[in-house]
């Protein structure tokens, strides 16, 4: 008979054990939300591709469906075997290899053992089938072990893409610059004279332009807090600066890419020509605003953007 301590350590891993339950509950709701979703939004294709086929089939006279009809003898078989790596799924990984076998012993029992090829992603499969007599493709069966990010983008329809990631990356990178902005207690004036050493510097723009190559974004969101925070250069220092450099970058971009790609001219021009037009304004703005005052508000303006990047990203964007 268990002692009271038993019983509780019994409780406690059975409340442990809902708990988990519940949690993976709430996940799976969501997964299949998504799945619903993502299936409604292949609806339009599927009814188009069935009028597609309609009118095909109508069109044709008989000789030619036959092609289409004509029973063909199986020689070859693969399938394809999607278990865990772990026992933690319940009867999950039991029910996939009596589905396979079964599979094998009704629909496929007069092929050739020889002429069956089963592909695993997963060890439990594989570990569960490899005394059978058919043949195994093995190259995939550790996918789920130590799961890299370079594996994940690899890997078709994963719910996590490669553009979210980035983005959350850029979305964070600038949320981190804008706090640092926002609360920087040293000011404009007592970074007037202080002189950048020249390895800083270097370092400096080596890690922006990695970050802007990764990312594929950043300009003055990135350029303006690394002079601010890591090179100590004044606000409007740094701005003016970034402006510079942006526009080394895109003049750059722009002449290698004239001939390459079809260039917009009608929306280039005129965006250009209204930027330019707003600079008379904001030079005017800058010579009246303190240093002291533009360094909080740019911090702001990067929260805001910071903020908006990761909701539009997480959860605007399907």
């Amino acid at each position: 008979m268990a002692n009271l301590k038993e019983v509780r350590t019994r409780i406690s891993s059975t409340l442990s054990t809902q708990q988990i339950t519940k949690a993976m509950k709430l996940v799976s709701a969501t997964k299949l939300r998504k799945a619903q979703n993502t299936i409604l939004q292949m609806r339009p294709y599927s009814e188009k591709l069935s009028a597609i086929l309609s009118n095909l089939a109508s069109s044709a006279d008989d000789d030619n469906l036959k092609v289409f009809f004509k029973p063909r003898t199986v020689k070859n078989v693969l399938i394809l075997v999607i278990t865990s790596d772990r026992g933690l799924c319940g009867p999950f990984n039991t029910n996939i290899v009596k589905a396979v076998k079964s599979l094998i012993d009704t629909t496929y029992s007069d092929i050739n053992p020889s002429n069956i090829t089963l592909m695993f992603m997963g060890k439990k499969g594989f570990e569960a089938l490899k005394t059978t007599k058919f043949n195994f493709d093995t190259e995939n069966r550790e996918v789920f072990q130590n799961l890299s990010a370079e594996k994940v983008f690899e890997i078709q329809g994963m719910m996590v893409g490669r553009n979210l990631i980035i983005m959350t990356i850029f979305g964070v990178a600038m949320i981190a610059a804008s706090v640092s902005m926002i609360k920087g207690s040293a000011t404009d004036e007592s970074l007037q004279n202080e002189a950048v050493p020249y390895l800083k510097l270097v370092v400096t723009a080596v890690i922006l332009g990695l970050f802007t190559g990764i990312v594929g974004a950043g300009g003055g969101f990135m350029i303006v807090p690394a002079l601010v925070l890591i090179l100590k250069i004044p606000v409007k220092d740094a701005i003016g600066t970034s402006l510079l450099i942006i526009a080394v970058n895109t003049l750059i971009g722009f002449t290698g890419n004239i001939g390459k790609v079809e260039i917009d001219w009608a929306f280039l021009i005129p965006f250009a020509l209204v930027m330019i037009a707003g600079t008379v304004p904001g030079i005017y703005l800058n010579k009246k605003i303190p240093a002291k005052k533009i360094k909080p508000v740019f911090g702001w303006f990067l929260l805001a953007m910071g903020v908006y990047t990761l909701v539009k990203e997480i959860f605007l964007t399907k």
